[in-house]
Parts: C-alpha cells; sequence; structure tokens
C-alpha cells in the first residue's frame, strides 16, 4: 500500500530553486567574499541562512527536522518521479554534510561552494573523494556495522588484549518499532489485528510435525495497529536510525595482519530487525606508536600503537556523531572464528602513545624480536584452524582452463579453476585464470585490450572476483557457438559428438592466453606460473616450449600440467596439424598412434548404446593434446594421489597414457577441495532447517521427513534412506546400481537424480514400479540436489572410476555417510567404517553380477550400522571435517613453489597437507 495513496500529488520539487524562496535569497544577498558551503547546502535544505549561520553548522535538530519535512515530499514511497528520487538522496547527503562540523570543513575546503543542478551526484562524488583521500579534518563512521575494522599494534599479536569498539549501527526504531509508521496514530483500529500490530499465523515446521503458531507483524497495518499509515517521523518510514553502539572485542594470541575475527550475536539487526547477526573485525597490524587512518563512513575502526597494545591505554575515536573514549588492556584471549568480509575500511583514529622511558633502546628491539619469533610459532600453531597464513614467497600464478565456475562448466574441471585461484589468492599471490567467453557475461567488462593471434582479432574481458582476476577470451568461435552454460556444448553438440573446429578454437585459445599475460595491464609479464589443465590448454606448454623461450621470450616461466580427467585426451586427425601454426618439431611430442578407427566429432559420433571399443582396429595415426602437455610441463599433476597411481599403472587405466606419464616421473596427486559457501547446511537455502555440526541430527532429521515427502516415499525416520546425484552413464555406474537394486534390503528406501542416457533415464523412471520404496527422478534440479544430500542417511557413489569426486565430498559437509567404490580419489576422501562405507572396484568395460553384489552387500551392511551407535559417530565424523580448498591450495603452493623455484622446503611442506583419509578425526562438539 503506498503512503501517498489518495493523496494530491507533492509540488514539483520547490525548495530553494523555486520562485517562493528566490526573494529570501535575494533579501538577504550573497555574503562577502567566497560564498561557503552553507549557502548552497542550507538552500538545499530550505534552511535559514545568516552571516553568523556560515561559520557554524546549524544544530543537529534543526538539520534532522528539515530532512524529516522534505522526505514527506520526496520520499520514493511518496512521490515515484526519478527526479524525486534524485532530490531526495541529495537532501540526505546534505544533511549528513550539514551535521558534521569536520565533513562541513572539507567540502568547504574544495571550493564547492554553490550548487546548480545535479545536487546528488555533486554530493555523492564529495563524499567519495573525501573517503579515498582523506581531509585535514577527522573522519570517523556513521552507518552499520557491517565490519568494524580494529587496528592493533604488533605486541597484541602475541599477548592479546581486550578492547571496547565504538560504532555507529543502524537500530530498530524506538518509536515505530521498525514498522516505519506513526504510532500516535490510532483514527481506528486495524481490522485484521484489531490494534494489536501483530497476527498469530499457522506455518508447518517441517512435513513431518504438525504446523506451529508464530506471532507476525501484521501485513495490514505493518504492525501501527492503525488502519490509517503515516510515516514515522523519527525515522523518515525507513523503520530503522543510526545508533551507538560498544562491543567489547577480545583480541586472541597470534593473530596476523587482515585477519577477521568473528564476534558471535554481535552484529547490526539488518533493516527489517530479527535476530542480531555476527560482527566481523577486521584486524590491521601496526609497529607504530601513533597512529591514524582515514575512511569513509560506513564502518567503524578503532586503531592502537604497539605501546598501547602492550601497556594499556586510552585512545579517542572520532566519529561524525560523537567523540568516545575507548580502552585497551593487556588480556588473554578466547577462541575465535576466522572469516572474510565482502569490504572494509579504516576510520580516523587518534591515539598518542606515551612511551614509557624503561622499554627505549637497545631492550625494546631485542623484546620485539622475541615476539616476532614468537607470533611466528603462534600462527603456524592456528594455521589448521582456519586462519590463512600469508605466504613468504608471493608468485604470479596463470590458471588456462577451457572451464571456470560459475561462468562455465561441465564438471569437475570448472569447480577446481573457480575454487583453487580464490584460495591462492587469500595466500598472497596474484592469481589469474583464463578462459573461452562464451556468453555475454554480466560481470565481466571489455578490457579494450586486442591481440592478433593466427589473423585473428581476439578481445579481453575482465572481472575481478574474491581477489582473483578473472580473463575471459573474446571470439565467435567461442561466443557464436555456444550461449551460456550448456554442459557438453562448450566442445560439442553434445557428448560424444565434439565440434570439428575444435583443435582451430582451442589452439585461438591457448596462444591468446599465452600473449594477454603481456597485453594486459594488470598481467604479471613473462615471469609467471602457468597451470594448464586438460586437453583443452594442452598447448600451452608446447608452446612455451617449443614456440617462445627458444625466441628469448618467457625465459623464466614454467609450466604445469593438471590432468582432471584423462579419459578426455584431445584427439585429432594429423590433418590438423597444418592449422595449428606449430613448428615441426611440435609433431613428435603430438604424434600418437591408438586402435580407434574414429575420432568423435559432428561428422562421425560416438551412439549412445555403443562402447570406443566397438570401433577397434587400426592402428590409425593421431594427434594427441594431452600426451603434448604431459611431455612438455615442467610438473604434471592430478587431482587425488590415488588417480595418481591409477593412470600410471596400466593403459587400461591410464587410457594409453600411461607410459608417457611414468616418462616424465610420473604425476603428484593432489586432492580436490569444495565450494562451502554454496555446499553448507547452515545457510543452504534449499533446506527445510538449517544446521550446523552441533545440530546435525536434528537438522538431518527433517530434511529426511522432506526429503521423503518431496519423493513420494513413506515419511519414516527408522528405515534408511540412499540418495544417488549424478549423470547417468557407465562411468558412474549407474548400470550396476540399476542391477543391484533388486537385491538391496527391504526396508531401504532409494532415490536417484540425474539425466544421462535415454536408455538409463527410461529405466530410473520406471524403477518406483518395481518397489514403492525406490524413487528415480530424471531431470536437473538443485533445489532437490541440495535436499538428497542433506536429508539422505548414505549417498552412493559406485563409479568405476571417478579422478577425484565432488558428491562424497558434498555428502560428508552434510553429515551423510558416502558409500563408495573403491577408486581414484574415492580412496582418498572416504575412509572405511569411519567416514563411509567401501565397496570394492568394478569392471571398468563391463557389467558384472559381482560388481552388483557388491552394491548389494555393502548397502545390507550400511543399513545394519544405521541402526547403532556407530551411525552417529560416522556422521560426526563427515560433517567434522575440513574439505575446503584450504589444505588443498597450501600443497598447491607447494608444488608450484617446487616447479618455480627449486624450494628445498617443498617436500617437508608438501607432507604436512594430509588426504582426508589421512587427517586425524575430529571429536565432535
Amino acid at each position: 500500500m503506498s503512503l501517498a495513496a489518495g493523496r494530491a500529488p507533492p509540488p514539483p520539487l520547490p525548495c530553494a530553486r523555486s520562485p517562493a524562496a528566490a526573494p529570501r535569497a535575494a533579501a538577504r544577498g550573497p555574503p562577502a567574499g567566497r560564498r561557503r558551503v552553507g549557502a548552497s547546502l542550507y538552500d538545499l535544505l530550505c534552511l535559514p541562512l545568516d552571516a553568523s549561520a556560515q561559520q557554524l553548522p546549524p544544530p543537529p535538530p534543526q538539520v534532522r527536522a528539515a530532512y524529516r519535512r522534505l522526505a514527506t515530499l520526496y520520499h520514493p514511497d511518496v512521490n515515484a518521479s526519478p527526479a524525486a528520487h534524485e532530490k531526495f538522496q541529495a537532501v540526505k547527503l546534505a544533511a549528513q554534510v550539514l551535521s558534521s562540523a569536520e565533513l562541513r570543513a572539507a567540502y568547504d575546503a574544495r571550493g564547492l561552494g554553490a550548487l546548480a543542478g545535479g545536487e546528488y551526484a555533486l554530493l555523492r562524488d564529495f563524499l567519495a573523494k573525501v573517503r579515498a583521500q582523506g581531509s585535514a579534518a577527522v573522519l570517523g563512521v556513521s552507518g552499520a556495522d557491517v565490519c568494524t575494522v580494529l587496528g592493533i599494534g604488533f605486541g597484541e599479536t602475541v599477548t592479546g588484549s581486550a578492547c571496547t569498539v565504538t560504532t555507529g549501527a543502524l537500530g530498530t526504531c524506538p518509536d515505530c518499532k521498525g514498522s516505519g509508521l506513526d504510532p500516535s496514530l490510532r483514527v481506528e483500529p486495524c481490522p485484521m489485528c484489531a490494534g494489536k500490530g501483530s497476527v498469530t499465523i499457522r506455518r508447518w515446521q517441517h512435513a513431518a510435525a504438525p504446523r506451529i503458531a508464530v506471532p507476525e507483524t501484521c501485513p495490514a497495518c505493518r504492525g501501527s495497529g492503525s488502519s490509517e499509515l503515516r510515516q514515522c517521523s523519527r525515522c523518515c518510514g525507513e523503520g530503522r536510525v543510526q545508533v551507538r553502539r560498544h562491543v567489547r572485542i577480545r583480541v586472541p594470541a597470534g593473530v596476523v595482519d587482515g585477519q577477521v575475527l568473528r564476534v558471535k550475536g554481535q552484529g547490526h539487526m539488518g533493516k527489517h530487525g530479527g535476530a542480531p547477526g555476527d560482527l566481523l573485525v577486521k584486524l590491521q597490524v601496526y609497529d607504530l606508536a601513533d597512529v591514524t587512518r582515514d575512511g569513509d563512513d560506513l564502518y567503524s575502526s578503532l586503531d592502537l600503537g604497539i605501546y598501547d597494545a602492550l601497556l594499556g591505554g586510552s585512545v579517542a575515536v572520532k566519529t561524525l556523531q560523537s567523540n568516545t573514549a575507548a580502552r585497551s588492556a593487556r588480556a588473554s584471549a578466547p577462541k575465535a572464528m576466522a572469516g572474510v568480509p565482502q569490504r572494509a575500511s579504516r576510520a580516523a583514529v587518534r591515539g598518542p602513545a606515551a612511551v614509557p622511558a624503561a622499554l627505549a633502546g637497545p631492550a625494546l628491539r631485542q623484546a620485539a624480536a622475541v615476539r616476532r619469533a614468537r607470533t611466528a610459532l603462534v600462527v603456524r600453531a592456528l594455521a589448521g584452524n582456519g586462519f590463512v597464513e600469508k605466504t613468504s614467497n608471493p608468485m604470479s600464478i596463470v590458471f588456462v582452463s577451457a572451464e571456470v565456475s560459475p561462468w562455465s562448466k561441465t564438471g569437475g574441471l570448472g569447480d577446481v579453476v573457480g575454487g583453487l585461484p580464490v584460495e591462492l589468492a587469500k595466500r598472497g599471490h596474484k592469481v589469474i585464470s583464463i578462459a573461452p567467453r562464451y556468453d555475454q557475461y554480466a560481470d565481466c567488462w571489455d578490457t579494450a585490450t586486442t591481440v592478433t593471434v593466427d589473423g585473428e582479432t581476439v578481445r579481453f574481458f575482465h572481472a575481478i572476483k574474491n581477489g582473483v582476476h578473472r580473463v575471459f577470451i573474446d571470439h565467435p568461435w567461442f561466443l557464436a557457438k555456444v550461449w551460456g552454460k550448456t554442459g557438453s556444448k562448450l566442445y560439442g553438440a553434445r557428448s560424444g559428438s565434439d565440434y570439428i573446429d575444435n583443435h582451430k578454437r582451442f589452439t585461438l585459445f591457448c596462444k591468446a592466453a599465452i600473449e594477454s599475460t603481456r597485453a594486459l595491464p594488470f598481467g604479471p609479464g613473462e615471469d609467471c606460473v602457468f597451470v594448464a589443465n586438460d586437453w583443452h590448454s594442452g598447448l600451452v606448454p608446447l608452446l612455451i616450449k617449443d614456440v617462445y623461450q627458444p625466441a628469448g621470450q618467457f625465459k623464466n616461466a614454467k609450466v604445469a600440467f593438471c590432468i582432471h580427467n584423462i579419459a578426455f585426451q584431445g584427439r585429432f586427425w594429423p590433418e590438423s596439424f597444418k592449422d595449428m601454426a606449430l613448428p615441426p618439431a611440435s609433431l613428435q611430442k603430438l604424434g600418437f598412434t591408438d586402435g580407434y578407427g574414429k575420432v568423435f566429432d559432428e561428422r562421425t559420433p560416438l551412439d549412445d548404446d555403443a562402447k570406443p571399443s566397438d570401433v577397434m582396429g587400426g592402428p590409425f595415426s593421431k594427434l594427441n593434446w594431452m600426451k603434448a602437455g604431459i611431455l612438455s610441463a615442467d610438473k604434471v599433476l592430478t587431482v587425488s594421489p590415488n588417480y595418481a597411481s591409477e593412470i600410471s599403472s596400466s593403459p587400461e587405466k591410464g587410457v594409453e597414457l600411461d607410459k608417457y606419464i611414468k616418462q616424465v616421473g610420473g604425476a603428484e596427486g593432489i586432492v580436490n577441495g569444495m565450494d562451502v559457501t554454496e555446499w553448507n547446511p547452515k545457510t543452504d537455502k534449499f533446506l527445510p532447517v538449517k544446521y550446523d555440526r552441533s545440530s546435525v541430527f536434528e537438522g538431518k532429521a527433517a530434511a529426511k521427513a522432506a526429503l521423503q515427502a518431496e519423493a513420494g516415499l513413506p515419511v519414516d525416520p527408522t528405515v534408511p534412506v540412499f540418495g544417488y546425484i549424478g549423470r547417468l552413464e557407465e562411468q558412474k555406474g549407474v548400470d550396476i546400481l540399476l542391477a543391484a537394486l533388486p537385491k538391496l534390503p527391504a526396508n531401504a528406501q532409494v532415490v536417484i537424480l540425474g539425466t544421462g542416457k535415454a536408455k538409463y533415464e527410461a529405466l530410473v523412471k520406471a524403477m518406483g514400479t518395481k518397489n514403492p520404496g525406490f524413487k528415480g527422478i530424471v531431470k536437473f534440479s538443485a533445489p532437490l540436489a541440495h535436499m538428497i544430500t542433506a536429508g539422505a542417511d548414505f549417498i552412493l557413489v559406485p563409479s568405476r572410476f571417478e579422478p577425484c569426486g565432488l558428491i562424497q565430498l558434498h555428502a560428508m559437509q552434510y553429515g551423510t555417510v558416502p558409500v563408495v567404490s573403491s577408486t581414484g580419489g574415492l580412496v582418498d576422501t572416504v575412509k572405511e567404517g569411519t567416514t563411509g562405507f567401501h565397496m570394492g572396484a568394478f569392471d571398468p568395460d563391463k557389467l558384472n553380477a559381482a560388481d552388483a553384489d557388491a552394491i548389494a552387500a555393502t548397502v545390507s551392511r550400511a543399513a545394519q550400522v544405521f541402526r547403532t551407535p556407530k551411525f552417529r559417530e560416522m556422521v560426526t565424523a563427515c560433517i567434522n571435517q575440513d574439505l575446503s580448498w584450504g589444505k588443498p591450495a597450501r600443497k598447491w603452493e607447494a608444488v608450484l613453489e617446487e616447479v618455480k623455484t627449486g624450494c628445498t622446503k617443498a617436500p617437508a611442506k608438501k607432507a604436512s597437507v594430509p588426504t582426508p583419509v589421512q587427517a586425524p578425526a575430529v571429536a565432535g562438539r
């Protein structure tokens, strides 16, 4: 309901520029000398101005009254015109400037005396400059305490401290209780709530529980209790006002610069009230005794000098609204949780510190050296507790990949290049990812930089996300073919039918990726470490070694080549070599012979029901891009240690590349991490009840009941539910799983979600007709995938081969116990009897009855454990693991340091990062 309903339209922007205001201005006359800030801003707020008022700002009550008066004319709820909206924003900013003597002085010092239109833009630009550059005045804070910045001295990083931080926060308006309406207006009581302002609504808690009564704000009167709505004069209808808050912060010993502490329950209340959130406190460490910082007015901060931190002292925190003294004292500190704010800035603080004579001179320097040594030890000890330790050897790392999540993704490759670079950037490295631009990505901008590659003009688009430079190579060969997140269409119309010009597309991509490091202004230049991923970027190491370095370029560059799935190698007919513009010597590294009489592209696609072995013959000469990447790279990596062993063990598991991997000394495996932001039961928007490790059993019980109801299964908490999420094809073992279904325990429920080959889709759809406890859903559904991950008791991963796997990581993150085949990364991530069950290895080529029996036997064993206390122990062990990218990034860092500099500490650093199976169990909380 609009506040303007039934009223006459407001006058068209009168204020000081209206004819009525002009006589006042004319009578007043121009002041002597240069017209100061008051002239324009007073006019904007329709405030009277005389000679004395030009020197001092009006009292805050007078400014607030003027603001409220104009808000009734130009507030968006009252006047929806664009001109009124701009006027309202200008009025708000003018009131903000006039409420502060410091801001008024800074504004006047810049000579911004008169406003002749465009007030909002001018004021906005002024405040932006003040925040960015600072001024002679002291600037503080007035805004939501989304992130409080706490600056501390170096000594505090060892001793710990306790500080009180005064912040400006957005709190619920005490007059209207957050409704934004005038509470004094009670002409007639609201008919819906009978004047109470709240109503009782019965809502479903979850599918297995009855509805519960929930009191909520009355939607008719918005909590005012009146049938007539009028804006609250105190908060101008916004329902919230600025309040002052004093938060006691305890800083733990061993913190580092840039670390973020999370103070539970001390955050701002949000726009519409509700439960308080957490307060993020970003630490800044200084070695100076007197620290001064200027910043914007969105966040509050407290900067302490080193002697204040050690001995305790008083510092004055000056803000836009008040000056408040904060006390620091030496203290031990409790545990704190680390986090990362979206943005943080410093507010101005003046804190002179008295340095006692006893601490001056050599004694102080010696004490500081001891503190630094102790701090290094503490930081290393805390590194495993969520603290991100900065590297002492920052590198420029360039990831070259055909996929990068969330912009493009067909499988695990996109997830790796989406998550790993972010974690490496947190550790202090300069990280760039380069991928094709398959779509008109809204968050990426044209750099206006072009290069010519093999006669083709290539442009570069760019975005910075979470500290990583995301570069996208723009050319019609990518954009015109794909248009968006289209799964296998990145490489072909469907799986097994690649585009016939893929060799040209990805040759262009590899060459443009290398050139971008020199052409882009933020590029690392020639001294960097390239990480090429899968066959699509297999030419990057070949080009560096065969083209650039012989020409005296990229002399110090190193290249690592990562195999994400060795089954896809980029095999082409030899005739394609002439389109790649490579030196003749490169043909030897690319040359390959296999027994397949086809290259599975648009001309000769692979049928869904056929197997590659059906077209065996030969031998046939081919080009193999993955082989060239393996032979040319300085280091070969893959996504789990067990998969690294498998692909070099035999031609079957290495898909005929095993001998080349052994030729270069083998591949090193690093287990993947996972996105703990999207897959987090504590924040998952698809779950009926959110939970964490302390409430896992309650949360999973609600999710299980919701899953059973959604799938049409009997809602019964006493029966085990097994889930499967994945592609319906042989690699994922879905044919073995379907053959095992009739042999499963009678009380087991099974839910299968996925799409794939037509014959398996038909079988999955029909599985429910044979057993009412089975349900097959053939579609892609993110909500249902999250619901199965949380609601199932067990997740099934019967893959014939699995380089690393994400499904089992997601499951354990949600406290769901995985039941997996013993292959690839599943061996490195699931510990038998502790975090899951192993079914053994399956035949890679054909369906065997013994494999189906193995699934049935393992499911029966899991169902028996489900009814015992052991199951709760396994759930706790699963959810207590750290499956993020933090630990894998440390090992990646060590490997790349070893490649780039030959670091002698790298082996020990790599050995210090265990796989999930090797990591010690974490006790439940």
